[in-house]
């Protein structure tokens, strides 16, 4: 991608391929130069579209304070590059990394290609080889880079880590670390240890940071394509940012966004336990300079959730205290094993239930929403939430995060967040949902209660007990529902992070649907994620914010500025 040329004259052969994306300096040297042509030079006016000043400049203009937007942010700083970095939340920032474990997929350096070849085959063949390659590369650096910069991490063991399909070629060589506060050896914390150092890092090497600045739109020259700046939202004001070198979109997915939810993903709707200002801007402004998109039907998906109303995020990481419980679809029959069920980041895939009866009277899934349906035993267990160290409750006060469960489960039954009723007829009454008949409810816990009762779950195999972590005794899992009163609970499928976006190549320039970069635009982070078909490894999302922040910045750090 070359710098803007500076030449009064140009040929009609050197004018086409100015044209061309990638070598476009050439056709508008004038418009981005100034004319100066005849004996008394005057300056060519400034093209449509183009600020004529500008507010802020940069060297890099970085989308986004996640973890993508620090290392990006990290790497051209370290690059004796001059960043700015606008981020869309009004304080703070941290995005989605800020709210999660920290837990990192990497490799050793003489293992990249076999872990290019796991990536590649979990893509379906979707992202490109050099792709993969360039991700495998990089994740080998990440334990070092993080030692580099006083980071600690621990090596996960035993369950945890590495690959998810064990048996895919290559899925040896990964394996998982993650970030740990200073002296701890505690997992799930991660995420918001490294925002932390990462806001003071860059604090210390002067990068300037425009909270409550979203971007509203890249600022593309109209004759060389080429990206160079963007057009942003500051106290109401529109302010025009001046990046020299380049653009970095590192501005997440589009999670809290329904409507992009329900276009590309499936089942919908899934609800959002992320982080609320991913609303998949940097995808349509990607979209309006000529981008491909790509992966835009997977996502790291969080299990189940319940949303209070009214608001955009649903509560993380539910716990079951007690086991007498099931889930019911909107007719009020039973359609999974509970416990176990289906894996943590693929969960929103066993939601694709559909009415193949042709009775349905509405369009939407039969399990988009469904109840967990439990009785006292399970309310006086212990709370449906627990206290959580990742999640929308950590979300920073004024930033749309939720208030912490109670611990005995009352305050959310006097709000009217679980139902409860004395019998299961009028549980379904309370429900309110108008599919849900009350006889087809009571059969279904009746024939529930029978399995239990006989030690066997002929339906779908719930296991009687579950084997105890290290030395412990197995624990009862089919328990009767069968202490009043009873209690429901209107639950989603519920998505951390989508995974896709513009399209990428291995140097993290974004790309047309030809396959062209588009000039001085790079991406990082899960906006345009390389995990394609399914998300594939523990700590893929860290895995991409780390390869690729390092990529982008590196290559939007070495190019020449265009003015």
């Amino acid at each position: 991608m070359g710098s803007v040329k500076r030449s009064a004259k140009i040929t009609r052969r050197e004018f086409v391929k100015g044209m061309t994306v990638g070598g476009a300096g050439l056709a508008a040297a004038g418009m981005l130069a100034g004319c100066a042509q005849g004996p008394t030079p005057t300056p060519c006016p400034t093209p449509v579209g183009i600020p004529e000043k500008w507010d802020k400049e940069a060297d890099v203009v970085v989308l986004g304070f996640g973890g993508a937007g620090a290392v990006t942010a990290v790497t051209v700083v370290e690059a004796g590059a001059k960043v700015i970095v606008l981020e869309k939340a009004p304080h703070t920032g941290g995005g989605a990394s800020s709210i999660s474990g920290g837990f990192i997929t990497v490799t050793d350096p003489d293992k990249v290609e076999d872990a290019a070849t796991y990536l590649y085959t979990a893509c379906f063949g979707l992202t490109p080889k050099e792709v993969c390659r360039a991700w495998a590369e990089e994740i080998a650096k990440t334990p070092d880079w993080l030692t580099q910069h006083g980071i600690e991490f621990m090596k996960l063991t035993g369950p945890f880590g590495g690959a998810d399909f064990k048996n895919f070629p290559g899925a040896s060589a990964l394996w998982s670390i993650d970030i740990v506060p200073p002296g701890e050896q505690v997992m799930n914390k991660g995420g918001r240890v490294f925002m932390e150092w990462a806001a003071e890092y860059l604090k210390g090497k002067g990068v300037e940071f425009l909270f409550g600045t979203p971007a509203k739109e890249l600022i593309q020259h109209p004759e060389t394509k080429e990206i160079i700046g963007v057009w942003a939202e500051s106290g109401g004001n529109r302010i025009a940012v001046k990046a020299k070198k380049a653009v970095v979109l590192c501005t997440g997915g589009f999670e809290a966004n329904e409507e992009m939810i329900g276009n590309f993903i499936r089942p919908a709707p899934i609800k959002c336990v992320g982080w609320p200002f991913n609303t998949g801007d940097g995808i349509k402004m990607a979209q309006k300079v000529g981008a491909d998109i790509w992966h835009t039907n997977i996502l790291a998906a969080a299990g189940l959730t319940f949303v209070p109303p009214n608001s955009v995020l649903g509560y993380w990481g539910m716990g079951f205290p007690g086991p007498s419980y099931i889930w019911v679809t909107r007719y009020g029959k039973r359609f999974t094993c509970e416990n176990p069920s289906w894996t943590m980041h693929r969960a929103f895939m066993g939601f694709d239930i559909w009415n193949w009866k042709e009775d349905q009277t509405d369009p939407r899934y039969l399990a988009i929403p469904f109840y967990l349906i439990f009785d006292e035993k399970m309310r006086q267990a212990g709370p449906i939430y627990g206290p959580a160290t990742v999640g929308p409750t950590t979300i920073p006060e004024g930033l749309g995060g939720l208030e912490p469960w109670s611990q005995d489960n009352t305050k959310e039954i006097e709000k009217g967040w679980i139902k409860k009723a004395n019998t299961i007829a009028e549980l379904a009454a309370a429900i309110g949902e108008p599919t849900l008949d009350p006889a087809v409810l009571e059969e279904t816990i009746k024939r529930y209660n029978e399995y239990c009762a006989n030690g066997e779950d002929p339906e779908f195999g719930r296991p009687k007990e579950l084997a105890g972590m290290g030395a412990a005794q197995p624990s009862p899992n089919l328990v009767p529902l069968d202490t009043p009163p009873y209690y429901a609970m209107q639950m989603w499928p519920a998505v951390y992070s989508t995974c896709g976006g513009p399209r990428k190549n291995e140097k993290a320039q974004v790309l047309d649907p030809m396959g062209n970069p588009i000039p001085r635009l790079y991406e990082a982070g899960v906006i345009g994620h390389s995990a394609a078909h399914v998300y594939s490894t523990f700590g893929q999302n860290w895995a991409e914010i780390m390869a690729f922040g390092r990529i982008a910045g590196r290559n939007a750090a070495a190019e020449k500025p265009w003015s």
